[in-house]
């Protein structure tokens, strides 16, 4: 079965693209599903940051006349339940685009779901065939092979930037945005989310930055325990490709620190 891939994009930096696709990747190994998470990021280099993963692995190390796998970072590597595969550690290195296209073709054989942590983008990265945004994701999206999910802030550029980059993608069938909402900030209502996104995308919720969000990552934590997953969280899984029934439980608000027994 071909896995869905799905990409984790926003229009502007600073909005939890990284957590978010972390998150969505461990709720859906929670499951029992096999899950990869890609850093299609090698700008910044964060998945592998976070996940204390050694320079000695990379993109651009893998023998894709064979296998993947040589470079793939399996979940008793790593403190979460998704398998991972880092970006290149020379991002300069020749046909990133197609090394990473590649890649992904090859995940989506052996994975349920492959989930790819990505940069943000606009309407001329889009329309660049030599970027990520443009020479990756824009032809496994159009093809019909990809779905994305799309992070964007309520005010200022981080909501005006990412209107306008939905506007350039066009793809409301195939778009799930999230709203990010930082710490203090009361969150717009819903319906005014859905009318601001009407014909740009789904709207998935809101990921309402806390003090316990914080605290979560910065224990190594990649997402919550499965069944207190977010409203936010558990529409993301399902659309990435979860099974419906394993996010439907009653969910309780998560108290950092609190472990299922």
């Amino acid at each position: 079965m071909t896995a869905r891939i799905t990409f984790s994009l926003g229009g502007s930096g600073g909005l939890g693209k990284s957590s978010g696709a972390r998150a969505v990747a461990q709720a859906l190994a929670q499951t029992g599903m096999k899950v990869a998470l890609v850093d299609a990021n090698p700008g910044q280099q964060s998945q592998r940051a976070f996940l204390g993963v050694p320079p000695d692995r990379g993109l651009e190390d893998a023998r894709f006349a064979d296998d993947i796998m040589d470079v793939l970072v399996m979940p008793g590597q790593i403190r979460a339940d998704y398998a991972f595969l880092p970006g290149p550690m020379d991002t300069r290195a020749t046909h990133l685009v197609d090394r990473y296209g590649s890649a992904l073709i090859q995940l989506a054989r052996i994975c349920d779901i492959v989930v790819v942590d990505a940069d943000r983008t606009d309407r001329r990265l889009w329309n660049d065939p030599n970027t990520i945004s443009g020479g990756l994701i824009r032809p496994f999206v159009e093809g019909g092979r990809a779905r994305v999910l799309f992070r964007l802030g309520q005010t200022g550029s981080q909501l005006h930037d990412g209107l306008a980059a939905l506007d350039a993608i066009h793809r409301p069938e195939q778009v799930m945005a999230i709203a990010q909402t930082p710490i203090g900030i009361r969150p717009r209502k819903p319906n005014e989310w859905r009318a601001m996104l009407d014909g740009l995308a789904e709207y998935g919720g809101c990921d309402q930055w806390t003090e316990q969000s914080t605290e979560m990552v910065d224990s190594g934590l990649s997402g919550p325990p499965h069944g207190q997953e977010s409203r936010w969280l558990a529409n993301a899984a399902v659309w990435a490709g979860g099974r419906p029934d394993d996010f439907r439980q009653e969910r309780t608000k998560w108290t950092f620190g609190r472990r299922r027994g």
